[in-house]
């Protein structure tokens, strides 16, 4: 017998599937850069983890989409991501609402004492693993499922 679905319970389906995976990456991206902060400096702020998922998830979407690219192509985007979060949770945390959770006016080449360069390219060196990590992600946790294509017709294909 044959189920077939409306296109709003395809939705539902894939829209559920995405839930679920933006939830893990972004549970996976934000205690990874928790945890790493509290290995680099020894301490860490609630805000670094959201910063983390964030970052993550975007990094997972940009290397699923550029995933025929080199990975040091990728890295670059990846480092370039981190950047964008680390800026714009700076300005956030750091400028608007003055809680100092780190400055870097005192490292060279910093802008406005939230991004600076010699972390763009530790960044840089970070995206290489992260961007093979998203590969294995996509290819063995969710199985390609980023594809809402295929889901909705895989839906639509489902004996019962």
């Amino acid at each position: 017998m044959n189920v077939i679905r409306s296109s709003s319970e395809e939705q539902k389906i894939s829209s559920a599937q995405l839930f679920a995976q933006e939830f893990f990456l972004a549970v996976c991206g934000g205690v990874g850069y928790y945890a790493l902060e509290i290995l680099y400096r020894g301490y860490s702020h609630w805000t670094m983890a959201v910063c983390g998922a964030v970052g993550f998830c975007a990094i997972y979407r940009m290397n699923t989409r550029l995933r025929n690219y080199d990975v040091l192509i990728r890295a670059l985007f990846g480092a370039l991501i981190i950047t964008i979060c680390e800026f714009s949770t700076g300005c956030v945390v750091n400028l608007l609402l003055g809680w100092n959770v780190w400055d870097y006016t005192d490292v060279p080449f910093n802008f406005l004492g939230q991004i600076c360069l010699p972390f763009c390219m530790m960044w840089f060196i970070l995206s290489v693993p992260l961007c093979i990590i998203c590969s294995g992600i996509r290819n063995r946790v969710f199985k390609h499922a980023d594809n809402t294509e295929s889901i909705g017709s895989e839906a639509l294909s489902e004996k019962g």
